[in-house]
């Protein structure tokens, strides 16, 4: 997530909020000022049309907020929370999901200068899509495969730098027991920029094949269980 997560809205408002409360003062809203000093808190945590729903806008004020938000951009720098150095530095694939104006939300990132820490930036943009962050997360998913079920349901199979201690993009393949939870490594990547994707089963859960990035041209492997692999 991005909003109140890895930053908070409350010590950046300034940045994020003084261009739609000057479109907002400039309007008739249709509700008292206290009201609107209420949605004015409430939309630090909470979407727009939400706030404005709730506390009885006029619509003419929502179309004019509105059009504000799908063209504005966030232009001044966003201070991180203070403890997203140990988001930074988790190991593993990092993508950020969220969902707001696309420009808004996608230069929040950059404001944050945190866009190298992330392998995406997945934005759900709420003026053109009706997904919510659960269908996001499954399209980054199949994006990305980040795990594959064996057909018999007992096994996932996922690309991944979890015991890796040198470099970051020395990924290897797992699988992964669903009843045990015991991890299994597969290989054992020595050279780096080998990518690995698109992990598949065979149909009797038995063997495994993915695709692998070589001096620029891409291998297909073959994974089938030995003496000293066990899939």
């Amino acid at each position: 997530d991005l909003d109140n997560t890895i930053y908070f809205t409350k010590t950046n408002e300034e940045q994020l909020m003084g261009g739609l409360y000057n479109v907002l003062e400039n309007e008739d809203l249709g509700i008292s000022d206290e009201k609107y000093q209420l949605a004015k808190a409430e939309m630090l945590r909470t979407p727009f049309q939400k706030v404005a729903t709730k506390y009885g806008f006029k619509q003419s004020a929502i179309d004019s907020a509105i059009k504000y938000l799908v063209t504005g951009e966030v232009t001044a720098p966003l201070n991180p929370s203070e403890d997203y150095h140990y988001i930074k530095n988790l190991k593993g694939r990092k993508f950020i999901v969220t969902a707001g104006f696309l420009r808004k939300q996608t230069t929040k990132v950059k404001m944050l200068g945190i866009s190298d820490d992330f392998e995406e930036v997945y934005v759900v943009d709420v003026t053109t899509s009706n997904q919510n962050k659960k269908d996001a997360f499954e399209a980054l998913i199949k994006k990305h495969n980040f795990a594959v079920y064996s057909p018999d349901g007992k096994k996932i199979v996922f690309v991944s730098n979890l015991d890796n201690n040198i470099q970051k993009d020395y990924n290897n393949l797992y699988t992964l027991d669903l009843d045990t939870g015991k991890r299994t490594q597969l290989t054992h990547q020595v050279v780096s920029n080998q990518g690995m994707h698109n992990p598949s089963w065979s149909p009797d859960s038995t063997k495994i094949v993915y695709t692998r990035k070589y001096q620029k041209k891409k291998q297909l492997i073959f994974l089938r269980p030995c003496r000293h692999l066990k899939i």
